[in-house]
């Protein structure tokens, strides 16, 4: 059993948008079960970026410390970031984040980037435009940080498929389903 009761969630929309159905929300309901003593904080806001979660991270970790301690963090951040031309920033960020992590707990997983379903350019109403070859350059580096750090990555790269998308890059809750199975493998970090 970790040393905290409070497992947080950081990232973006990809982690969930629609509560109970994102992948986070079906991990948290499982750990629950396990152990009801756990506290589940879903801080994933759509539109983060790395530099988003740099400026919240530790003012949303330092609350959740005092109130129970933390036991485990999720960090999935880096979609955003692969729509700029910013991936040593991208890379800057990441440390960052591990550091304020690794301050707070030791069990911190890594939750890979995501595709997207089209083959060429997606643009998002927000006017973001992605793209797959981009997003493996930024989760190449999500997994060279993480190695660094010694952190557990998901490797999520190859788990959707066509199908699995309500919008091209949001993971429907077939998509969030199979993203929770992966995420599965990697419980004993979450109890």
């Amino acid at each position: 059993m970790g040393k905290g009761r409070n497992i947080l969630y950081f990232g973006d929309s990809i982690m969930g948008q629609n509560p109970g159905k994102g992948y986070t929300d079906l991990l948290a309901s499982h750990i629950y079960k396990r152990d009801a003593t756990s506290r589940h904080h879903f801080l994933r806001i759509g539109g983060n970026s790395s530099f988003n979660l740099v400026q919240r991270m530790e003012s949303e970790s330092k609350v959740r410390s005092k109130s129970g301690g933390i036991r485990t963090i999720l960090i999935g951040v880096g979609i955003v970031d692969s729509t700029g031309d910013i991936l040593q920033e991208y890379s800057d960020n990441l440390t960052k984040i591990f550091d304020l992590a690794k301050n707070y707990t030791d069990n911190v997983v890594v939750s890979g980037l995501t595709m997207i379903e089209t083959e060429g350019n997606f643009r998002s109403p927000s006017g973001r435009s992605y793209n797959n070859r981009t997003i493996e350059c930024f989760d190449g580096v999500l997994l060279e940080r993480a190695e660094d750090y010694n952190i557990p990555y998901v490797e999520m790269r190859k788990v959707l498929s066509k199908g699995d998308y309500t919008d091209e890059i949001h993971p429907n809750d077939e998509g969030h389903s199979k993203l929770f199975k992966k995420i599965l493998g990697f419980e004993s970090f979450f109890l």
